[in-house]
């Protein structure tokens, strides 16, 4: 199954916040192209923190989680990122960014449709029987 992403984004002037709703499914790769969205929401004048919204997200991958949640750690802690020399990267310390998971992480459609629970196979016979038959 192809993982796809999709991010809907909400920008409110009257709190300072751009939201990111996600939609699809959060990978490692997929957590790293949403490092530049992040950073541009940051990079709009008047924004002032953003919030990934991963409820509405149809897979989390929880490495994919680990990463995505160390990159804003660099954000709300340094206020930039030093990973990247974009002229985006850059952002003021006054700047944050956090992450709303849900309660329960959704596993992959995928692996749940892909995925037969493998069970002995029940026996028709027992041993006394089949001797009996034979005796």
């Amino acid at each position: 199954m192809a993982h796809k992403l999709g991010v809907i984004p909400h920008f409110n002037g009257e709190t300072a916040q751009a939201d990111l709703r996600i939609a699809g499914c959060l990978t490692v790769s997929s957590s790293i192209a949403l490092r530049p969205l992040i950073r541009r929401a940051l990079s709009v004048t008047g924004v002032r923190s953003v919030v990934v919204d991963l409820t509405t997200a149809r897979h989390i991958d929880v490495d994919g989680l680990e990463s995505l949640q160390a990159f804003v750690h660099t954000i709300t802690v340094n206020g930039s990122d030093s990973q990247d020399d974009d002229a985006t990267a850059s952002l003021s310390a006054h700047k944050s960014a956090q992450i709303e998971v849900p309660d329960e992480l959704p596993a992959c459609p995928a692996y749940r449709v892909c995925r037969i629970p493998w069970e002995p196979p029940a026996r028709t016979h027992h041993a006394s029987t089949v001797a009996n038959v034979f005796v």
